[in-house]
């Protein structure tokens, strides 16, 4: 069976050292969050390579810099994208930023470079989605052809201006019917409760609305001590002397005992969204792709609904043929 990782983050060097810093920052344990020695095309491809998977679609953020012009970020970023681009099984997003000079131009810029999508991020880029001068952003992202990955990053400390709510979605997708957005994290699910996303989004039955399963299995929360214990003193970041090792291999058995979402909420989301709407994701490098992808294979689902999830709806939004 293809397989397509829709959710992927590639650095470019000279970002990755401050990248890893801000992440492990943010962790309970500093030696959480990385589970490769560096977030580079070569890195990815081999690891691609090593898991059977065809392709893997990059995400690039273009956030606000502290000294280069907003543009200037951006011109970095999808400079850096149209390298990937050349890669054999790479595909990245454009970048784009809300804030942007003549957003509208360079939107169609990014259409006719050949770019299938964006992604935007409202708490690392610092812009509320539901704003009145983002109408003309998705009117022109609606028009251009061009779908876009909205982040709907929820955790404790976020401003609500800067959350991607389920409520939110749906006001961008009632308003702008010709847009198609994808809602990573099963529409926010580790942010918010499953009865808002499921409210707001999955019983909407928005036609132009997909979602990615990247990073949902991790949120889910066990009221568990041991398991509260065991995830706080988890040692998972790997170095160039693990890959590959017994002491890689150990890391990664431990780091699937983290919390999972049920099964049965699992299974009834994605068939409710429609497994024709449901793409796979990992959000790498902080998970595995092959372990993310036997949770995956782990649900029970029919042959065909996974090939719908793993290949087929990401060919059909990226035009492979």
């Amino acid at each position: 069976m293809k397989k397509i990782d829709f959710h992927c983050h590639i650095y470019h060097p000279k970002e990755y050292e401050a990248l890893q810093s801000w992440m492990t920052s943010r962790m309970l344990n500093p030696h959480f969050w990385m589970t490769a020695p560096s977030m580079s095309p070569s890195v990815l491809k081999s690891i691609m390579n090593e898991t059977g998977f065809d392709y893997c679609v990059n995400l690039p953020v273009a956030r606000i810099p502290k000294k280069a012009s907003i543009d200037d970020s951006v011109k970095e970023k999808n400079d850096f994208a149209e390298e990937i681009n050349r890669i054999p099984g790479l595909i990245s997003l454009g970048a784009l930023h809300p804030e942007q000079k003549n957003v509208e131009d360079q939107i169609k810029s990014l259409s006719d470079k050949g770019f299938r999508g964006v992604k935007l991020h409202p708490y690392f880029q610092r812009f509320d989605p539901a704003a009145g001068n983002m109408r003309k952003v998705w009117r022109a992202l609606g028009k251009s052809g061009l779908f876009v990955l909205i982040d709907n990053y929820g955790m404790v400390g976020v401003p609500d201006e800067h959350k991607t709510t389920p409520e939110k979605t749906a006001r961008i997708l009632m308003d702008f019917p010709d847009l198609v957005l994808i809602s990573p994290h099963l529409g926010g699910i580790g942010w918010f409760k499953d009865e808002e996303v499921m409210e707001f989004l999955v019983e909407k039955k928005f036609g132009n609305l997909y979602m990615d399963i990247s990073n949902t299995f991790m949120h889910y929360k066990s009221t568990d001590e041991e398991d509260r214990d065991f995830l706080s003193n988890l040692q998972i970041q790997i170095d160039e002397n693990q890959c590959g090792t017994d002491l890689h291999k150990e890391k990664k058995r431990l780091f699937g005992r983290r919390y999972s979402v049920p099964k049965k909420i699992m299974v009834e989301m994605i068939r409710k969204v429609g497994t024709d709407r449901i793409l796979f994701g990992t959000d790498w490098p902080s998970y595995f792709l092959d372990q993310e992808e036997r949770r995956i294979r782990d649900l029970g689902l029919t042959p065909e609904e996974e090939a719908k999830i793993f290949y087929g709806n990401a060919a059909n939004l990226l035009n492979i043929r």
